[in-house]
């Protein structure tokens, strides 16, 4: 056996041997039980959670396969325990259902990574430990496009899960028209906004559209109530066509509520008072109305997103201060309903800051520990009969509502046995692209 030969191979059993431990680091590992695809927080010590494109707070977690692109994590744990965690993704169907595919299938590298930027606040009333870290990195990439979650979790504790979120990796293999269009139902013709759509594929083909593909058509990036199973209307050579009569229609909604509490020394328009009390800042709210009756009225808004933010500061991520926020909505009690405060902040969960009625004053009121910055929000009613949410009453509808819209356009892929997403289309309701 010549020397060359003898190095030919070591190199291919040590190219074995790193392709099997690599494969064995990344085994799919089984969610848990209470743990469902969704944007949610699990432990009431983790707040601020922030998932967007690098370098752009407002914008949403959907990244380009193959383009470089990252994803930066944010998020605090209140209290200065300073804890260890970890993270990992896990890739799903169309419809979020945890995916066949084993992890070394979809992640090129480790199968968890370690969050090790971590510093404690500085100079606030409220201790708090601020996390970051940046999906993909260097030691984690991704193989394929779809639909993933990532999770969070205690260092060494796969299934002690503090918060979850979605994650969008998408291709560009065809072409995306789309349009915004009044509701094509005459009831709902000035309250409604429905999303038209056509799919290019001149340069990509689909072997049976009915059967491969599936669009998720979301209103200003929320999961909650995305319109999906949506088939093709017409299918031409080069041409796939979606105008639906009212299926594809989302309630308009108002611009959406918002307030801000960047510096302490000044009081904004939406904010009645803020104090310092003994364990922290006090904010209370401008006392809300319904405006299910009113007429439509234009304002500048971010869509239900927030931003962190500290004006006499220098780096918000660890001197923004944590405040109890007061919200309060002014009305008659709603018989056999629920109401909740909505927005980015609470992950659009209704659950997860409910309002409780105050007799004495005629309202639903709720507190909420928010940290320094701008915020979006708006009052949902959840009907305990109908087990529905709604806004009709609490903030109304209207077609002429500033919206951001995206289309997600799914395809099976008969090779990888997997739902890849083969197009997107980001479309605002004014025309802004």
């Amino acid at each position: 056996m010549t020397s060359t030969t003898a190095m030919r191979i070591i190199y291919v059993l040590a190219l074995l041997i790193f392709i099997s431990f690599a494969e064995t680091a990344v085994t799919q590992i089984p969610l848990p039980e209470f743990v469902v695809a969704e944007d949610k927080v699990y432990d009431e010590t983790i707040r601020s959670v922030q998932i967007y494109p690098t370098g752009n707070p407002l914008g949403v977690p959907f990244i380009q396969l193959g383009s470089g692109e990252r994803l930066e994590i944010h998020f605090d744990k209140l209290g200065l325990d300073i804890g260890d965690y970890q993270f990992r993704v896990q890739h799903f169907t169309y419809n979020w259902k945890p995916t066949a595919l084993e992890s070394y299938e979809y992640i090129q590298g480790f199968a968890d990574g370690d969050i090790n930027d971590v510093e404690a606040s500085f100079n606030t009333i409220e201790d708090f430990v601020h996390y970051t870290f940046e999906f993909p990195n260097d030691m984690m990439k991704v193989r394929i496009s779809g639909n993933y979650l990532l999770l969070v979790f205690k260092a060494g504790e796969p299934d002690n899960i503090v918060l979850s979120s979605r994650i969008v990796v998408y291709e560009t293999l065809l072409g995306v028209q789309g349009k915004i269009v009044n509701s094509s139902i005459i009831s709902e013709r000035f309250s409604h906004q429905e999303f038209d759509f056509n799919l290019n594929t001149t340069f990509f083909k689909i072997l049976d559209p009915y059967a491969d593909l599936h669009v998720a058509l979301l209103q200003n990036w929320r999961w909650r109530n995305a319109i999906t199973d949506l088939k093709p209307i017409f299918v031409k050579e080069n041409e796939i066509t979606y105008d639906y009569s009212g299926e594809n229609s989302f309630p308009g909604g108002s611009e959406w509520r918002f307030f801000e509490m960047k510096n302490f020394r000044f009081v904004s328009s939406e904010v009645l008072s803020i104090d310092r009390e003994a364990n922290g800042w006090k904010v209370i709210l401008q006392p809300d109305l319904p405006r299910g009756s009113k007429t439509y009225e234009t304002a500048q808004d971010i869509n239900g997103q927030y931003f962190v933010r500290n004006d006499e500061g220098s780096d918000a991520d660890l001197d923004a201060e944590y405040c109890n926020v007061h919200f309060s909505l002014a009305c008659n009690e709603i018989p056999g309903s629920t109401v909740y405060v909505e927005g980015a902040f609470t992950r659009f969960n209704q659950e997860a800051f409910k309002c409780k009625w105050n007799e004495k004053n005629r309202s639903y009121d709720c507190d909420v520990k928010l940290k320094q910055g701008l915020y979006n929000y708006r009052f949902v009613v959840y009907d305990e009969y109908l087990a529905k949410a709604d806004i009709s009453f609490t903030e109304g509808n209207h077609v002429q509502t500033e919206n951001d819209y995206t289309a997600i356009i799914y395809m099976w892929d008969r090779n990888g046995l997997y739902h890849r997403i083969i197009g997107q289309h980001y479309l605002n309701s004014n025309g802004k692209n």
